[in-house]
This record gives structure tokens, C-alpha cells and sequence, in this order.
């Protein structure tokens, strides 16, 4: 709609592009995010760049099977998210590095009190809650 490039009628094929590569990437990549050291990192890297290639991958295919003029540009686009995946998979790792560090349970892991207790807030009496 912003950019009039199909406005509504597209909107549906222009949200699952963006959408669907996230949940999938969500499902392969989530266990390794919830681990630490290298395999998080690894994990991160490999979701911030596999969402990128996958989206780009979907609009190609969108573009390519919609007339034959917009070949040229789904090869184009396709060309032009590799730079892409490699730069947003270093800021994703980059990212999931330093919430890994400042918020875990963020993560899905909970961070260890002093006590070596997992859990969150204690309670009224000092119970882990």
C-alpha cells in the first residue's frame, strides 16, 4: 500500500513471504536458541540468514510465477538478498549473543539465583515462585 506496488490486492502474497519464513525458522532454529555457547550462536546466525534467503526465495517465485517480464527480476532479487543473509545473520548472532547475556529467560531459559534455584520472582515468604 506504501509503496503502490500491487496495494491490496497482493497483500496476502506479500505477508506470507515476509511471515512464513519467520515461523519456519522459529520451529528448525528455536532448540539450538535455547542452548548456550557456540550452538546458540551458530543457531542465531542460521536463523537471521535462512529467514532472509527463504523470503527472497518466495518473492522470487511470486514475481517468476506471475508473467515472464518479471523473470529477469525475481533472478535479480534472489541475487541481491545474498549480501543480505550473510549481513543479517551476523546481527542476528550478534543479537541473540547479547540477550543471551542481559535477559535469558527472554530465550526461553531462566536465569540461576545465587541459591542455584531456576525460577523467577520470589514470593511474600522468599519462595521461588
Amino acid at each position: 500500500v506504501l509503496f503502490q506496488y500491487g496495494g491490496l490486492t497482493v497483500l496476502g502474497v506479500n505477508t506470507f513471504t515476509m511471515a512464513f519464513p519467520a515461523v519456519v525458522c522459529f520451529y528448525v532454529f528455536g532448540p539450538f536458541l535455547r542452548r548456550r555457547g557456540a550452538l546458540r550462536m551458530v543457531g542465531a546466525f542460521l536463523c537471521g540468514s535462512v529467514s532472509i534467503l527463504l523470503a527472497g526465495l518466495l518473492t522470487s517465485l511470486a514475481l517468476a510465477f506471475t508473467d515472464e517480464g518479471f523473470y529477469t527480476a525475481a533472478k535479480l532479487i534472489l541475487a541481491a538478498h545474498l549480501p543480505i543473509m550473510a549481513a543479517e545473520g551476523v546481527i542476528t548472532a550478534l543479537a541473540v549473543s547479547f540477550l543471551g547475556r542481559v535477559r535469558p529467560e527472554i530465550l526461553g531459559r531462566r536465569p540461576t539465583d545465587p541459591t542455584g534455584r531456576t525460577g523467577g520472582r520470589p514470593d511474600s515468604q522468599g519462595e521461588q515462585v
